[in-house]
């Protein structure tokens, strides 16, 4: 990697960090008209939705900029309004006081500014620049603070073609039109329809079967957790996050979508689980359930890796594997044949008739995914040289 691109990849950062810096401003305006009402006595309910709002959007983007006080102090903030228990006004002018304190020094600090030992400084982790595409990837940030969907987007790079909305409302109306291959995802915002609501519904609905969603939040209460892992999310990163982590995931994720994998299996119970196991790791998958329609698959539109059961009716998966090897562009095709034939002289049979790998059923689903996945990486660095 040369140090220009190094160093003009740290220069958007430091780009981003100053835009953060600036919209700091305009948040202070909105906490200081909160305290000019509460000090007239003027204050109505929207009036704490709106400072609770802001303090939401301060503690998820902060230390993800490398301001781990202005998240400490908004944490404080937010949490404080949101309670149940009767809200004590001297101490919410305390709070909020103490988050536009905190704000202006950060702003008058400018940059660089100084990063906390638990999570490191945009600059400090952002050493890798975003890969170059393999593929067209589209990705749709659903999220109503624009810090937040600046810093997706730095993550992302070159690595995808993204699209924006603030509101779950716009991009569940997107959808269709935009066809991404992954969503990352808000909970809290503006609208009819919360973040979870939408990954409910994408979820439900077959017409979105294969989009994979995120969600990137700053809710954190373990219930939220199970609730949208439960729904069907196939992650769930919680704000303010390091964005060297995060980065790493999404282009993982990107890379992933790649690498197509074909499911040839004639037993519903455990194509569901493939299909359901390979999709939530980032893959595109394609199935067939018999021989004869996984040729045609393999003819028109080779995968990366197939994962191929033996024992199915009319041609059976030695059958289809023998085939495979018999076309030169599917001869270094990696199979993995999955099989309830346990004994040594059948894994030995199917090892001589092409496959990569044996796996007998029952299987670890977790087991077969890594690898499949040591298999892809292989074939990934063959490819490279």
């Amino acid at each position: 990697m040369s140090t220009s691109t190094n160093s003009s990849f740290d220069i958007a950062m430091d780009d981003l960090r100053l835009q953060y810096l600036s919209s700091l401003s305009e948040r202070e305006e909105a906490l200081y008209d909160f305290l000019m009402k509460l000090a007239m006595g003027i204050l109505v309910q929207s009036d704490f939705e709106l400072a609770a709002e802001v303090a939401h959007n301060l503690a998820g983007t902060g230390t993800t900029y490398g301001l781990p006080d202005i998240t400490d102090r908004a944490t404080e903030l937010e949490d404080y309004l949101g309670q149940s228990a009767p809200i004590d006004l001297e101490h919410v002018k305390t709070l909020t006081e103490n988050l536009l304190d905190t704000c202006s020094a950060a702003r008058s600090r400018n940059v660089p500014v100084r990063p906390s030992t638990a999570a490191p400084s945009v600059k400090e982790v952002m050493v890798q620049p975003p890969t170059k595409p393999l593929i067209n990837a589209r990705v749709m940030i659903v999220d109503d603070d624009k810090n937040a969907q600046d810093i997706l987007r730095q993550l992302l790079g070159q690595s995808a073609n993204c699209s924006v909305f603030s509101s779950a409302d716009d991009a569940y109306a997107a959808i269709e039109a935009v066809n991404p291959h992954l969503i990352l995802l808000d909970d809290k915002m503006p609208g009819s329809m919360s973040g979870y609501e939408l990954l409910q519904r994408i979820k439900s609905e077959r017409r979105f079967a294969g989009i994979e969603v995120i969600m990137i939040t700053a809710v954190d209460e373990p219930k939220s957790v199970l609730r949208s892992l439960s729904a069907g999310a196939a992650d769930y990163i919680v704000k303010p996050f390091d964005p060297n982590v995060v980065g790493r995931k999404l282009r993982l994720r990107m890379n992933r979508l790649s690498q197509s994998i074909l499911l040839v299996e004639d037993d519903d119970s455990t194509l569901n689980m493939l299909l359901n196991k390979f999709r939530s790791k980032g893959y595109p998958c394609s199935f067939a359930r018999d021989g004869v329609q996984a040729l045609e698959i393999l003819k028109t539109n080779p995968p990366s890796l197939v994962v191929l059961d033996r024992m199915m009716p009319g041609l059976d998966g030695l059958a289809l594997l023998q085939m495979i090897r018999q076309f030169p562009s599917l001869r270094s095709l990696p199979v993995v044949m999955l099989s309830a034939k346990r004994l040594d002289k059948d894994i030995q049979v199917g090892l001589e008739q092409g496959a990569t790998d044996y796996v007998v059923k029952p299987f670890n689903i977790d087991e077969l995914v890594l690898r499949c996945e040591k298999l892809l990486g292989e074939q990934g660095e063959r490819a490279t040289h």
